[in-house]
């Protein structure tokens, strides 16, 4: 492994003894981390930095581990000690760029990368990630010449042979995408949440004395019980939590089950309702009054989400908008450990939001308004299609300041489910 074995002479080891056991516990650190013992091998790792010895190389090592278990904040701290020990160390660097990356912060592990190309121009990782990294923010003719230049000097490396292969078929989905030309963008909406169009009369409704907000309730779908969601462990014992309803055991289709939830809340005359992952932690104390003040600015609301739709493959609301166009702010991780993923401002209009959340007032929704469960996915693009269907009937969208955290990073592979639906999203939008 890269950077192991490289003794860094730290002036709080002094005398012959020591070091001598100092360096059998490095040899067996090194060898745990090589045959995979990881938490044998980490254990050493945290006892080297609590006794004061700060060796780039295993503060390098120490920092891939923690970044491998999800603690990348841990992660990055520890990778940028090892940095300011040893600048010049290209290994180092590149580990803090893989670091970066994961939390999404692709322009500082952009810069990561080229530091450690600049210290080492034969790093194939180095050019290998930065490769990586282009081919995700869709720089295609920049990230196709950083991997050859990787096959250049590790002619070997599989790794840097699949993702070429990855670039060549974005390459053929660019040209591809020339027949979707179609960009969707805001429809005549009000600013506010109010619709003309579609009013709605409630009837009179008194509230039940100990919930002010009980108008307001939200759904979620789980394929399992809720007692093992982040969801209900994060509402669990609040004075709210009678206002959140879980689906359990669920394999249907989230379009089904959301206009199911639409209707029997219309019923009941509940005003607004939220949509939600089961993988979510709320983390603020006055959620149900963030919900409250959203619908009131707006008829469908998110935590993320862009200002045009630009219809094209991959069908992701990021990838279908340009960057200065993001708008949200989401935070990825678990309770203990994350980090924010910061799309643009608040509370702003938008076309589309992501289906982490969905935020719906009810008052302003018409019947006609609703999630197509025609779709050949059931998971996929019931957030998209019906956004695009609530501007399409003039209703004002907006990402809102809700806090929460997310515990999974997004899509990592493109199901046949998924591949079904976005052929259906794409063909529906573009002919409508």
């Amino acid at each position: 492994m890269k950077g192991f074995g490289e003794l860094y002479k730290s002036k709080k080891v002094s005398n012959k003894k020591n070091t001598l056991e100092l360096q059998v516990l490095i040899k067996k650190a090194i060898k745990f981390h090589a045959e995979g013992k990881i938490s044998e091998a980490a254990k050493l790792y945290e006892f080297f930095i609590k006794k004061g010895f700060l060796e780039p190389s295993l503060l390098s090592n120490y920092s891939a581990i923690l970044k491998d278990q999800g603690k990348l904040k841990e992660a990055e701290e520890i990778a940028r000690k090892s940095i300011s020990i040893k600048f010049e160390n290209s290994d180092a660097h590149n580990n803090l760029g893989t670091i970066l990356m994961d939390q999404g912060k692709f322009d500082v592990a952009k810069e990561s990368f080229l530091k450690a190309i600049s210290f080492k121009s034969d790093n194939f990782l180095a050019h290998y990630n930065l490769g990586n990294l282009l081919s995700k923010t869709g720089e295609l003719i920049e990230a196709e010449k950083i991997i050859k230049k990787t096959i250049d000097i590790r002619p070997d490396f599989t790794p840097a042979h699949k993702i070429l292969e990855f670039i060549k078929e974005k390459f053929l989905e660019t040209k591809t995408n020339s027949f979707y030309n179609k960009v969707i963008t805001f429809n005549d909406a009000p600013s506010g949440s109010s619709n003309s169009s579609h009013p709605k009369k409630r009837k009179s409704k008194k509230k039940r004395e100990d919930n002010a907000f009980s108008e307001i309730k939200i759904f979620s779908a789980t394929k399992g019980k809720k007692e093992d969601t982040a969801l209900f462990k994060s509402i669990e014992g609040k004075n709210y939590e009678d206002l959140f309803f879980f689906k359990e055991n669920n394999s249907r289709s989230l379009h089904k089950i959301y206009n199911e939830i639409i209707e029997d809340c219309r019923d009941k005359n509940i005003s607004t309702i939220v949509l939600m992952h089961d993988d979510v932690y709320i983390n603020c104390e006055d959620f149900l009054k963030r919900v409250e003040e959203s619908a009131k600015k707006f008829s469908i609301f998110g935590v993320a989400g862009a200002k045009s739709c630009k219809l094209g493959k991959p069908a992701l609301w990021h990838l279908m908008s340009q960057k200065n166009e993001w708008r949200g702010e989401v935070a990825h991780g678990s309770m203990l450990d994350n980090f924010n993923s910061v799309f643009g401002p608040m509370n702003e209009r938008v076309v589309m939001i992501d289906g982490v959340f969905i935020g719906i007032n009810l008052d302003n929704l018409p019947r006609s308004c609703n999630f197509d469960e025609n779709y050949p996915s059931k998971f996929h693009y019931y957030d998209l299609d019906f956004c695009l269907e609530c501007n399409k009937q003039n209703l004002s969208i907006g990402v809102v300041n809700i806090p929460i955290i997310h515990e999974s990073p997004g899509l990592k592979s493109q199901s046949e489910s998924f591949l079904k639906g976005q052929d259906y999203f794409l063909k529906k939008w573009q002919k409508d």
